[in-house]
């Protein structure tokens, strides 16, 4: 944990000419008393640093300077982070506050974020994507956001436990799994068996990271297959994405945000998270950050290499960054083998 006595939250600045850098365009940040910038509370992918201060506003902070807006007093701030408009940063870029909660879960106290998107004049019931989660972690009515900047007698939060592209720590499987509200981890941990094998399809999809040509093939051959239910989860809720987990002894798919959200379902005796199976389109579009945060929970799941026999560079389709060819009859033959045993 990181406690900072006298602690500065800056609020959120916008730099217009750094607009095509969007790591560049916003910055925010928390500095200590001595008005220096507390790195570890800041937002970093690989070797990117993003929305960090400049180092222009930084020194004139240190000069008591810069500061903007007539700070808010608090006796004490929760920090939670940053909160992020897309499914998988918005999961996995939360660690602080899933750090928080577990010391803080019933402490009558606000939760401060920053979020850059939003609009003015909105708040954050304006926001589905964000409020549905933090409903689900129990703190819809604690979370803030830093408009305005904020001076802590006593800050508290966390460095991250996971960092895209980077590590994933020992702590990040015990803060995910305490994380969510205990009324919606009791109804999971009662969540009945409902089939063996559920695939995740992304073939509804019309925007995202990467499209795959051809799963509207494979859901059509694997739709005859009794024990298989293929599932859209741009269709589902989060409650209903967390409770697959619980009600099939499979999970298999490409990879996708999703299937991040198995690190958030509880496992009782005899009756652990569904096992994920992911097919991969060549071996080099596998994320490290699968392989860290599998090894960090332990999980032990699978992977299929169902690379095409003939590889073809493929130009993205219109909302897509790229497009992975793959070969349709090893991943067909793979959830039928799965289904047989």
């Amino acid at each position: 944990m990181i406690v900072e006595s006298d602690a500065l939250v800056l609020d959120i600045s916008r730099h217009q000419h750094y607009s095509k850098r969007w790591w560049l365009n916003m910055s925010h940040g928390v500095v200590n008393k001595d008005g220096a910038l507390i790195e570890a509370l800041n937002d970093k992918r690989g070797a990117r640093h993003f929305n960090y201060p400049q180092e222009d506003r930084l020194r004139e902070i240190s000069q008591g300077r810069g500061i903007g807006a007539q700070p808010m007093d608090k006796e004490l701030v929760l920090y939670g982070g940053t909160l992020f408009d897309h499914f998988g940063h918005l999961l996995l870029d939360l660690t602080r506050t899933y750090q928080l909660l577990r010391l803080f879960r019933d402490l009558d106290a606000p939760i401060w974020f920053h979020y850059h998107r939003l609009r003015k004049g909105k708040t954050l019931a304006n926001e589905p994507l964000l409020t549905q989660w933090l409903e689900c972690l129990g703190i819809r009515e604690r979370a803030r956001l830093v408009r305005r900047p904020i001076r802590a007698k006593t800050l508290v939060s966390s460095s991250v436990l996971y960092r895209d592209r980077c590590f994933v720590t020992s702590d990040f499987h015990h803060a995910c799994l305490a994380a969510l509200c205990p009324q919606l981890r009791e109804k999971l941990i009662h969540t009945k068996h409902k089939q063996k094998i559920a695939y995740l399809s992304r073939h509804k999809l019309s925007a995202g990271t990467t499209k795959f040509p051809g799963e509207a093939d494979v859901v059509d051959r694997i739709g005859r297959l009794r024990q298989v239910d293929v599932i859209c989860p741009e269709e589902l809720s989060f409650e209903q994405k967390l409770a697959v987990y619980r009600e099939y002894e499979w999970v298999i798919g490409f990879p996708q945000a999703c299937m991040n959200l198995k690190v958030f379902v509880p496992q009782t005796e005899g009756h652990p998270p569904a096992r994920q199976v992911m097919f991969l389109a060549g071996a080099k579009t596998l994320s490290t950050n699968w392989v860290n945060i599998d090894a960090a929970c332990k999980f032990e799941d699978f992977y299929v290499d169902c690379h095409p026999d003939i590889s073809m560079r493929l130009n993205a389709d219109e909302g897509f960054q790229r497009s992975n060819n793959f070969n349709i009859n090893t991943v067909v033959q793979s959830i039928e083998k799965l289904a047989a045993d």
